[in-house]
């Protein structure tokens, strides 16, 4: 078999993936990186011809996009072409470059958030959720990691008033407020992806409630439907560390179960987990006996349980072993009687 030269090599992928494209295969196709813009503008008179016999059309990407998916040094600053069909696929390739820069602006391209545009990339090329994971995981050339500075937190002064307010509309001005607070009142839960469960916490369909001092974000409590409009888990309340202490947390919750119960609450519910040994039920063996001990439970160091249990809640239940050997999760419930 004849040696095939590599231009007529690169004009065979590029067929292959127009017409995946064009099939509704692949959401976009990338060609193959080229280390100049003249390279790679050798092949738009076939690109074209692509683009015409199967119906897509194709972006010229100067610089490439680098992310866990593949080997860094496979795209950094390579020329290349993005076969697409839809309008809105280009423009979901195209926004994933955005956010990395502006992830990277805010010194947050790390964790969670660093792999879901790996993530969101795969999908675009097509590949299943597991191959992605499977990719990233195997892939030991990626861009360095740049450390994620703590953003400050309001510091109280002394008399300043504080407001609770509904910030679920307001997710442009609360978003990256609440991530911090997320953060830096949870680190061991949401470092590096604050951001993240601060846009499902503001999402429609929830209560989001904030404590405001000076306009600064403080305190948050939120809460969503699990069992139609009837029964709804508080998730999470947060106070910052320096304002703890001031009531702000019993003011939250207090909003929120009046904010439920207008919207039909019978049941207001949580999990605190015991993750630090902070209760007696941390180690101990919940399969047996186990509502003999929860009717013994006390302290043996920090956990929120004595403070629910003052706004009217009560443990109802346990998941041994839901965070580990030993590490189970206490479930409070408080009965809302809608006026």
């Amino acid at each position: 078999m004849p040696p095939i030269d590599a231009y007529s090599h690169q004009c065979g992928v590029m067929d292959s993936f127009a017409e995946m494209v064009a099939a509704g295969v692949k959401p976009v196709a990338l060609t193959h990186p080229q280390p100049s813009q003249a390279a790679r503008d050798r092949y738009l008179p076939y690109a074209d011809q692509l683009a015409d016999r199967y119906g897509v059309r194709y972006y010229c990407e100067n610089g490439g996009l680098v992310t866990d998916l593949f080997p860094a040094s496979l795209n950094r600053g390579t020329y290349n072409l993005v076969f697409y069909r839809d309008r809105a696929a280009i423009d979901a390739y195209l926004s994933i470059h955005r956010h990395k820069a502006a992830l990277q602006q805010a010194g947050r391209y790390a964790g969670r958030p660093r792999f879901s545009l790996a993530y969101q990339l795969g999908r675009l090329l097509g590949y299943s959720g597991s191959d992605i994971r499977r990719m990233v995981a195997q892939n030991g050339d990626r861009e360095p990691v740049d450390p994620m500075p703590a953003r400050p937190l309001p510091v109280p002064c002394a008399g300043q008033p504080v407001e609770i307010g509904d910030i679920s509309r307001k997710k442009d001005r609360f978003l990256s407020p609440l991530a911090a607070l997320l953060e830096q009142t949870f680190p061991q839960s949401y470092k590096n992806c604050g951001e993240e469960e601060a846009d499902a916490l503001l999402s429609p369909g929830r209560v989001a409630l904030g404590a405001l001092a000076g306009g600064e974000l403080v305190g948050f409590v939120g809460a969503m439907p699990q069992y139609g409009q009837t029964g709804w888990e508080l998730h999470p309340l947060l106070v910052a560390p320096a304002w703890q202490r001031r009531g702000i947390g019993t003011r939250l919750v207090a909003e929120l179960q009046q904010r439920v119960a207008a919207r039909g609450c019978c049941c207001l519910y949580l999990g605190c987990d015991d993750e630090f040994g902070g209760t007696s039920l941390a180690g101990a063996d919940l399969y047996r006996d186990t509502w003999s001990q929860i009717e013994n439970i006390h302290l043996t160091g920090d956990h929120p349980y004595p403070f629910y249990q003052k706004q009217g809640f009560s443990i109802v239940g346990v998941f041994p072993d839901a965070n580990g050997p030993g590490r189970p999760d206490i479930w409070m419930a408080k009965r809302i009687v809608s006026e």
